[in-house]
């Protein structure tokens, strides 16, 4: 990488956001840095700027942003199983080996330094001949889908759930996929 420095978007509490210059990460023998191409922004993260961030894992004075798609651009030499130009989602708290920072993976950053990489725990190959507008919606499609699944035994009270924006709408289809408003008028969810 040419820069010395990178963009970060840091969260600094309700209402407030900085972008600022970092150092560039340096790439240990297994580390990977990966370049954001695209990120969605959570209604954690929504939640965090209009009430502040502890509630959603989101801490002050760190860079923030989960649902990154992203560019392995730099490789150390003990990594196995990614190649220069791969794309992966970085697997929120995992990424870091901080399940602390589930919502402050960095995603809304130009880079993020993924520790320990292990492909299939700290992150997710993607095919790269998906869309990046697609592939962004893995994390909300996990989401959704999981709260679906988890209402499959109760199938009348799957009302009772909320699923902000994207995850309301993939919990929706999904829950319809499987049957469990047998019948029932669902567009209110």
């Amino acid at each position: 990488m040419n820069s010395d420095t990178y963009k970060a978007a840091i969260f600094r509490g309700a209402g407030s956001v900085d972008v600022v210059a970092l150092p560039f990460p340096k790439c240990g023998d297994d580390e990977v840095i990966v370049r954001n191409l695209m990120t969605g922004v959570c209604g954690s993260d929504i939640a965090a700027y209009r009430r502040g961030g502890d509630l959603n894992m989101i801490w002050k004075d760190h860079e923030f942003g989960h649902e990154a798609v992203s560019e392995v651009v730099q490789i150390g030499k003990d990594v196995k199983g990614l190649e220069l130009g791969d794309h992966i989602f970085p697997h929120l708290g995992y990424a870091l080996r901080d399940r602390n920072r589930m919502s402050t993976v960095g995603g809304f950053s130009q880079y993020i330094k993924i520790l320990q990489c292990e492909v299939g725990y700290s992150l997710f190959k993607i095919d790269n001949s998906i869309p990046t507008r697609t592939a962004v919606l893995v994390e909300p499609f996990v989401i959704g889908t999981r709260g679906g699944k988890e209402s499959e035994s109760r199938p009348r009270q799957v009302g009772d759930c909320v699923w902000r924006g994207y995850h309301r709408h993939v919990g929706r289809d999904h829950a319809r996929l499987v049957g469990l408003f047998q019948g029932h008028d669902c567009r209110h969810l």
